[in-house]
């Protein structure tokens, strides 16, 4: 049985339904869901009020309502998160998901939905790769904007440090305007729908 996974036989309902739903999860799981079991982790002793529970599709669509349970319908999976926001998981190393895409033109708007691969490289820190989530010609157009724009690193030092700090960090570094013309808008237009929650 996979963590955070609920096989729900849902039929529809009163507008209550979910939140009748979100309170029988937690009072089933709340006991262990603050417990550390792992000091590389800390899941416990919140310093201010938690997000609220909340349920998401597979493909991290809110459920919101009960109306949305019913539309699911029967067998439908969930993910519960306990921090009220989602983030895809990442299952174990190697594990594949199918990511729905928004395409945006140029102009903003949106014409179709595609699927990429996204797949699991790493657990802690976790890492998910994205096949196809950008075009050649998007990839040719970030590069040829940055090439113009690289500037130095910043080096954020300690009071007291003493010396020519300029070889410490030989990176460069750009960043893109947000809004900045109609390309970078309409990648920031798919951002949300699905980086924007890795």
């Amino acid at each position: 049985e996979e963590s955070g996974v609920l096989r729900a036989g849902v039929q529809g309902g009163g507008g209550d339904l979910l939140e009748l739903l979100v309170e029988a999860l937690q009072a089933e799981l709340a006991e262990g869901e603050f417990r550390q079991v792992d000091q590389m982790v800390s899941t416990s002793a919140y310093d201010f009020h938690p997000n609220p529970w909340r349920l998401f599709t597979t493909n991290g669509g809110p459920v919101l309502s009960g109306a949305d349970l019913g539309q699911l319908g029967p067998g439908a999976a969930l993910w519960l998160y306990t921090g009220g926001q989602f983030l895809w998981p990442g299952v174990r190393i190697g594990h594949k998901f199918r990511v729905p895409i928004p395409r945006v033109a140029e102009d903003g708007e949106h014409s179709e939905t595609k699927m990429v691969e996204m797949t699991t490289a790493s657990l802690r820190p976790l890492v998910l790769v994205l096949s196809g989530f950008l075009s050649d010609g998007e990839c040719d157009f970030i590069k040829s904007y940055a090439a113009s724009r690289m500037v130095p690193s910043g080096l954020a030092v300690m009071d007291g440090t003493r010396g020519d700090q300029s070889d410490v960090r030989t990176s460069t570094q750009t960043f893109m305007q947000r809004g900045g013309s109609p390309r970078i808008r309409a990648l920031e237009e798919r951002r949300p729908s699905s980086a924007g929650r890795l």
